[in-house]
């Protein structure tokens, strides 16, 4: 079922390997921890730990956030004023700052595209890609990513590689080391772990070119998250270069969706599927039986839940919905 847990407008939501839940706002990043299962809304025994600029948070507005295979957390900040890139490690309870660690990174003490950062996503091998209103970069930190002795950068813009557009909106680095990145204007473009660069737009079967966040899921299929027009989804059938065999699906604005404006979406370790909108809350899609404190629940029907099938994406296809 898909139930609103907060209804306020969060902007971005990741879990970690503790299956915690971090959802940034506008102001403020909240971790959550369900300890065994989320029935634990029912009865209020989950426990939660708020952050912002009174308690570490250099900058308030969260774009992104990503987690790391160390369970650290990369929150990209920012605006046209200021911003920037923060590194918090929660430790083993939320309820405890006294084992946190945290880091902050600008443009002075780094290689940071701009100060408008809106994505940022972890690689595999000691490393994190970065993205923002001036392009991306790409950071190669060695043994600790809280030392900046062997820091490494290297900038990626329109000018200078295979990127469309420098507004850089999201950024995903899938299992096989391909990074995706989501695109203001031009839809997405692929940097893949051969390193050619791949695009594709409105003509390959993405719903709507602006595009606000990108994800890829266990099963290689690559969602994305649009500015308008709801959520594409990607089966590439493992031939990234080869366009001629990839199913495409679409679901658009409806009232299983409070609206198109897409802006966040993860899946976590019980394979529920989290998507934050744009003035629409915070909705999760589980078999367990919870709810949100105050609002009813948001139903679906489970074709939409776990289409796992190839034939349930043909190319180009609304999916039908009520």
């Amino acid at each position: 079922e898909w139930l609103e847990i907060w209804s306020c407008s969060a902007s971005t939501l990741a879990t970690d390997q503790q299956n915690r839940i971090w959802a940034g706002y506008d102001g403020s990043l909240q971790v959550i921890d369900f300890e065994s299962n989320v029935t634990q809304i029912l009865n209020e025994t989950y426990t939660s730990l708020i952050y912002d600029d009174f308690s570490g948070l250099r900058f308030d507005a969260i774009n992104k956030i990503a987690i790391d295979e160390e369970g650290r957390g990369w929150i990209a900040h920012g605006s046209y004023v200021d911003g920037g890139l923060t590194l918090l490690s929660v430790g083993d309870s939320v309820e405890d700052r006294g084992d946190d660690q945290m880091a902050t990174f600008t443009t002075q003490n780094s290689g940071l595209p701009g100060v408008y950062i809106t994505a940022v996503a972890p690689g595999h091998n000691n490393d994190v890609w970065v993205g923002g209103m001036a392009g991306a970069a790409h950071l190669e930190y060695g043994d600790s990513p809280f030392a900046r002795q062997d820091d490494k950068w290297t900038t990626y813009t329109a000018q200078n590689s295979g990127l469309t557009d420098n507004h850089v909106r999201d950024i995903a680095v899938d299992a096989h080391g391909n990074v995706w990145f989501a695109l203001a204007i031009g839809g997405v473009n692929v940097y893949t772990a051969d390193g050619q660069w791949l695009a594709f737009t409105e003509s390959d079967g993405l719903v709507f070119g602006s595009v606000n966040v990108v994800l890829v899921d266990q099963f290689d299929r690559v969602w994305f998250g649009t500015d308008g027009e709801g959520i594409s989804l990607l089966n590439y059938n493992g031939t990234l270069s080869d366009k001629s065999d990839d199913l495409w699906t679409t679901y658009g604005p409806s009232p299983i969706l409070p609206n198109g404006y897409v802006q966040a979406l993860t899946v976590d370790n019980w394979g529920q599927v989290w998507v934050g909108n744009f003035g629409g809350g915070l909705s999760v899609n589980s078999s367990a039986d919870f709810k949100h404190q105050y609002l009813p629940f948001i139903r679906i029907p489970y074709s939409w839940e776990y289409p796992y099938a190839a034939e349930a994406y043909p190319a180009e296809e609304e999916a039908a919905l009520p």
